[in-house]
C-alpha cells in the first residue's frame, strides 16, 4: 500500500457559541487553519442554518477542510484531509479548536492509502 495523505477528524466540545455562529469568521478561520497546516487555500463556501448552525468547507490544493457547528450545544466537528506528506492537517484542527475556545477535543488521524 502507498500513502495518499492524512485525514484528521476532530470533535470539539464546550466551544464559544459566538465563534460557532458566524459563517464569515468561520471561513476566515478555516483559511488560517489550512495555511497553518501548510496547505494552499483555494476558496471557501458556507451555509448558515435557521435557527442555528453553520456548515463551511474550504477547498485546498491538497484536498479539503470542513466544519459543522451546533452553537446551542457548544459543539463542532472538523474534517481536514491533505494529500501527500508536506502538510500537517492536525495543525489545522489545533488552530480551529483554539480559536473556537474548545475545552475538549477528540482527534482521530487516518492515513489514507491506495492498495
Amino acid at each position: 500500500m502507498s500513502s495518499v495523505g492524512y485525514q484528521v477528524i476532530a470533535e470539539l466540545s464546550e466551544c464559544d457559541p459566538d465563534c460557532l455562529s458566524d459563517p464569515k469568521m468561520i471561513i476566515h478561520q478555516l483559511q488560517l487553519a489550512a495555511e497553518q497546516s501548510g496547505a494552499t487555500w483555494l476558496k471557501g463556501e458556507s451555509h448558515q442554518f435557521n435557527p442555528e448552525g453553520v456548515t463551511a468547507v474550504g477547498l485546498l490544493s491538497e484536498s479539503h477542510i470542513a466544519v459543522h457547528t451546533w452553537p446551542t450545544e457548544c459543539r463542532a466537528t472538523l474534517d481536514c484531509f491533505t494529500c501527500g506528506d508536506s502538510c500537517k492537517p492536525e495543525l489545522a484542527c489545533k488552530h480551529f479548536a483554539e480559536w473556537a475556545g474548545a475545552q475538549h477535543v477528540s482527534v482521530r488521524v487516518l492515513e489514507r492509502t491506495w492498495e
